[in-house]
């Protein structure tokens, strides 16, 4: 029996194998965590947890690559860290959110409100998006976040009318 999924076709069980895939990286996961706390109980000690906000991470992007990063990125950036404070305003009531609410939902939020408010192409849209995740991506290689809270987002497609020539 074949099923028409998203514009290919699979067989059940190629769906029931990527199901069990994703229930086992699930299931690694939560292992993971669970040895973690395991580990701080043997101990006795807990470490404090930081507490991580979005802003200071495109600050800190800033600084490290000062010297390596042209003008144009520089801005982009820039204006990357100036709509971010918009849209937190806008969507969250505060000036600053803590890493617990970074995720795919925050992620689409912020690609609808960019989308909503400023009216961008798709092409810029993306762009701007791949900017967040590089704040993300560089954020956890400097160890400041333990994960990258958007690897694998993927946006929501929208529905907008294409602009004419």
């Amino acid at each position: 029996m074949m099923k028409k999924i998203k514009d290919f076709e699979a067989t059940v069980e190629d769906v029931w194998e990527r199901e069990k895939e994703y229930e086992q990286s699930t299931l690694q996961y939560f292992r993971s965590e669970i040895y973690n706390a395991l580990d701080i109980v043997r101990r006795g000690v807990e470490k404090p947890k930081r507490i991580i906000t979005i802003l200071p991470l495109v600050s800190h992007l800033l600084e490290m690559r000062k010297m390596e990063i042209g003008e144009s990125r520089k801005k982009r950036y820039e204006l990357l860290e100036e709509r971010l404070k918009e849209f937190l305003l806008a969507t969250y009531k505060t000036s600053d959110v803590r890493n617990t609410q970074f995720g795919s939902v925050f992620y689409n939020r912020y690609r609808n409100f960019l989308f909503e408010n400023y009216g961008l192409k798709l092409s810029t849209l993306e762009s701007q998006l791949k900017a967040l995740k590089a704040v993300a991506m560089q954020a956890h290689k400097d160890g400041i976040l333990s994960r990258n809270p958007f690897l694998g987002c993927k946006a929501q497609k929208i529905d907008y009318e294409p602009r004419e020539m």
